[in-house]
């Protein structure tokens, strides 16, 4: 009897062992959950605090567009006017036409795929109302998509300002080139000569100078050939103004043929021209003068016979200025003059 009682107090002591150990595991895991439910609360009020001190509308809806979730916000930036928006559906909201287009987007989100930021035009203020949507999956255990979240934002106001800023932004861009349309027509108007079309005196005195200053950098010359109707003050006197004209334009036309691309022809004034010959020998100055002053005299008018011209020729020297080298042309082309005229001189130092 008295082993039994023995082995019953053993037995009792091992089991109230083991009772003390659960309750003190349970107490311990009380403990924790209530921590953990702590936790949880405290988490809950800080998402809830952030959920409804955002201005714009949060909210969550199932994949039949039930609203499950909306912040306070939810109400005044979806214009409804309800209590409660929990229930309703999301696509309301929207205008018709954007429906599909909605619950296509909803569809690929809630299959992962991120869409990004989209806008959509809202039924708020008379279907005048873009939101701007943000949508994230939410899943759940499983890591299947079981409801989405949304942030609305309205930015109505913004859209209208960026198109108030494009459509200016495109107004100034039109005007700036209409500017730059208008300066090259000015700066064409400016340098060319209006009866003949081509370069004017105002032009060729710029070009002039430039060609100077780059002859002295590279060391390398140019030419000058100033030339003008033999006899024209007759044409004009005998026949008027509009036969004088005339017989000017053919033969401007007929030595821009005869000239390089590069090279500047204009009118220097009344029957006066000039060309400027750049990185040209005396040689091949004469040559080219030479070839104008013939197809000039080939030249029919109409109207009168046949008009020649006398050319000057200078050859660009270091120590030349613009003045210097006109003077030379002209005093060639004074000689041209005094030696029979329909000619071709070069000035040659005395």
């Amino acid at each position: 009897m008295r082993r039994i009682l023995s082995v019953i107090f053993l037995v009792g002591l091992y089991w109230l062992n083991k009772f003390k150990k659960l309750n003190k595991t349970l107490s311990m895991r009380q403990k924790e959950f209530i921590n953990l439910n702590d936790k949880v609360i405290d988490s809950e009020k800080l998402y809830k605090s952030i959920f409804d001190a955002s201005p714009d509308a949060i909210v969550m809806f199932d994949i039949n567009y039930r609203i499950l979730i909306a912040s306070k916000s939810a109400n005044e930036v979806l214009g409804f006017e309800g209590d409660c928006l929990v229930g309703e559906n999301i696509l309301q909201f929207f205008v018709d036409k954007e429906s599909k287009r909605i619950e296509k987007n909803i569809r690929r989100v809630f299959n992962e795929n991120n869409i990004g930021t989209t806008n959509y035009r809202g039924k708020k203020n008379n279907n005048s109302t873009i939101y701007e949507v943000n949508s994230r999956a939410i899943k759940d255990e499983n890591g299947n998509s079981i409801n989405l979240v949304s942030i609305i934002r309205d930015v109505t106001q913004k859209v209208i300002l960026e198109e108030v800023l494009e459509a200016r932004e495109k107004q100034y861009k039109e005007l700036a080139k209409e500017l730059e349309r208008k300066n090259i027509s000015l700066s064409e108007r400016v340098s060319i000569d209006n009866l003949t079309g081509i370069k004017n005196r105002y032009y060729f005195d710029e070009r002039i100078k430039e060609e100077v200053d780059l002859a002295k950098r590279q060391k390398v010359s140019f030419s000058l050939l100033l030339f003008d109707l033999d006899h024209f003050k007759l044409v004009n006197d005998n026949f008027g103004h509009d036969i004088g004209d005339k017989v000017l334009k053919r033969v401007t036309d007929a030595v821009s043929k005869i000239i390089r691309s590069y090279d500047i022809f204009a009118r220097w004034g009344g029957e006066e021209f000039v060309v400027l010959m750049p990185n040209t020998t005396e040689a091949e100055a004469v040559l080219a003068a030479e070839k104008i002053r013939k197809a000039v005299e080939d030249i029919i008018h109409p109207d009168i016979e046949k008009i020649t011209i006398s050319i000057g020729i200078a050859i660009w020297e270091v120590d030349d200025d613009v003045d210097q080298i006109f003077v030379k042309a002209d005093k060639a082309l004074y000689t041209a003059k005094n030696q029979g005229r329909n000619r071709v001189i070069v000035y040659k130092k005395s």
